[in-house]
C-alpha cells in the first residue's frame, strides 16, 4: 500500500509498518511565526513545585499542569509553529498528557518536533535513538543525570507505546541545524572564551539578584561575577566564585568540549557544586548556578532551535521576557471590559486563531509589553510582583494600543471570549 513501509525482523518473517513516509524539513526553513518551546529541562518543573510545595502531590500535579497548559496556549496563539524536542514528552508525563489531549494541533503543524537525523521510522528508530543517547550520557562527562532523565521509572513499554503513537500524528521530521556553529560544544566553548569582549559584570549585596541574573549574561560573566559588599566605608569586591576554581572548572570543560565528549546541560554546575561542597554555598552563589543552569539550557535550546526564536518559560525568564503570561491573560481582560479571570483552553484558542484581527491582536500585545518596559527603563519604576504601578501602567497603555491599531476594538474576540469569563 501506498505510504507502507516492509521491514524483515530478526526471524526473517515479513512485517508492515503502516506508518506515512514523513516530509524532512530544517528548523530554519519553517515558516511563518516560529518559537522553539521550552521549559528549562526540568528546572521549570521543578520551580513550579516550589510554588505549590504545600499541596498534595495530587492538587500539586494539577496545578503544574494547568500552568504548563496555559503557557503552551499562550505559545500557540502567539506563533504560527511551536517547537519541541522529541525527547520532551517522553521525560515528562505532563507534556505527554497535555499534547495527547491536544492532538489536533501536531496533526495539523501548529505543533513540530525536532527529531536526530538517525529517525526516519518514528515506529522503528524512536527507542533505539533514545537507548543510544543514553548510552552516550553514561559514557560522557558529568552527564549521568541526563542519562537518568531518559531511563525513569515511568518509562516503560506502554509508555514508549503512548510516546510513539503520539510522535507518529506529526507530518514532518524537523531536523536541528547541521552547521558546526550550532552544535553544543561549540555554543559552549563560544560562551566560555567570551570574557575579553564583554563587561564584567558586579552586585552588591542590596542589588535585585533576580533582575541582575535575568540578563542575556554568558557563562563567562556568571562564572566571573563579583559580588561588592558595601560598608563601614570601604568596598570590598571579590569574586562570587574562586578564581582558581573557575578556572580548573573551564579548563576541565574546555578539555572535554574540544574533544567533543558528551556533557550535560548542568555539567557546569556539578563541577561547581563538588568543589565548593566543603565550604559549603552562600545564597548568592546559590542564584548564580541557577543562572548558570539556565544558561547552558538555553544554549542547549540553540542547537535545536536554531535562528528561530526560544520562548523559555522559566519564571526568571518569563518575568522579564515580553511573554508573561500574567501580562497576556490581563490584556484579554481589557479587550473584554471585566475583571473577571480569562483561562485559555483549546476550543477559545482554535476560534481566536481563525480570528481576522490575530496578527493586529498579536502586534497589539507586544507593543503594549515593548512600551511598559520602556517606561519602566526610562522612569525607573519599581516593577516587583504584588506592586500597583504595574496593572494600572499596563492597562493604560493597552487601552491606547487598542484604539489606535484595531479600529475595531477587537469586537469579534471580545465577543468570543465574553463567554469564556469564569
Amino acid at each position: 500500500m501506498p505510504g507502507e513501509n516492509v521491514y524483515i525482523d530478526n526471524n526473517n518473517s515479513v512485517k508492515k509498518n503502516t506508518e506515512i513516509a514523513k516530509r524532512i524539513i530544517n528548523v530554519d526553513e519553517i515558516e511563518g511565526r516560529t518559537c522553539y518551546f521550552s521549559l528549562s529541562g526540568d528546572l521549570a518543573f521543578k520551580e513550579l513545585e516550589k510554588n505549590f510545595s504545600t499541596f498534595s502531590n495530587t492538587v500539586m500535579k494539577r496545578k503544574i499542569k494547568e500552568a504548563f497548559t496555559q503557557r503552551l496556549y499562550f505559545a500557540i496563539l502567539m506563533f504560527d509553529h511551536v517547537v519541541m524536542h522529541c525527547s520532551d514528552p517522553l521525560r515528562t508525563e505532563i507534556v505527554l498528557e497535555i499534547l495527547e489531549e491536544n492532538v489536533e494541533w501536531i496533526k495539523n503543524e501548529r505543533i513540530l518536533f525536532i527529531f536526530s537525523n538517525g529517525i526516519n521510522n518514528i515506529e522503528q528508530d524512536y527507542v533505539n535513538y533514545i537507548n543510544r543517547k543514553i548510552n552516550e550520557y553514561k559514557e560522557g562527562y558529568y552527564s549521568e543525570k541526563e542519562a537518568q532523565s531518559l531511563s525513569q521509572p515511568h518509562i516503560d513499554e506502554n509508555y514508549y507505546k503512548r510516546v510513539k503513537a503520539l510522535l507518529s500524528k506529526t507530518p514532518c521530521l524537523v531536523r536541528k541545524p547541521q552547521e558546526e556553529d550550532f552544535s553544543f560544544h561549540k555554543l559552549v566553548l563560544n560562551d566560555l572564551n567570551f570574557a575579553q569582549k564583554q563587561e564584567q559584570v558586579v552586585i552588591d549585596s542590596k542589588s535585585d539578584m533576580s533582575q541582575i541574573l535575568s540578563l542575556n549574561l554568558s557563562l563567562s560573566q556568571l562564572l566571573n561575577i563579583m559580588h561588592c559588599n558595601v560598608g563601614n566605608d570601604k568596598n570590598k569586591c571579590e569574586y562570587v566564585f574562586p578564581n582558581t576554581i573557575v578556572c580548573q572548572v573551564c579548563k576541565n570543560i574546555k578539555k572535554h568540549l574540544k574533544q567533543k565528549n558528551t556533557i550535560a546541560r548542568i555539567a557546569i554546575v556539578d563541577l561547581l557544586k563538588n568543589e565548593l561542597s566543603k565550604q559549603g554555598l552562600t545564597e548568592i552563589q546559590e542564584d548564580v548556578l541557577d543562572a548558570i543552569s539556565l544558561r547552558m539550557d538555553v544554549l542547549y535550546c540553540h542547537m535545536n532551535s536554531g535562528n528561530q526564536m526560544i520562548l523559555e518559560f522559566h519564571p526568571s525568564y518569563e518575568y522579564r521576557s515580553m511573554y508573561r503570561l500574567d501580562c497576556f491573560l490581563e490584556f484579554l481582560k481589557i479587550i473584554c471590559k471585566t475583571y473577571n479571570k480569562i483561562e485559555l483552553n483549546f476550543d477559545n484558542v482554535n476560534k481566536l486563531l481563525l480570528d481576522d484581527d490575530l496578527q493586529t491582536f498579536r502586534s497589539c500585545y507586544l507593543s503594549s509589553m515593548a512600551d511598559m518596559y520602556e517606561h519602566k527603563n526610562l522612569n525607573k519604576l519599581c516593577f516587583e510582583r504584588g506592586t500597583e504601578d504595574f496593572p494600572k501602567l499596563f492597562t493604560e497603555i493597552s487601552i491606547k494600543n487598542i484604539e489606535v491599531l484595531s479600529s475595531n476594538s477587537f469586537e469579534s474576540i471580545k465577543n468570543m471570549l465574553n463567554g469564556e469569563i469564569v
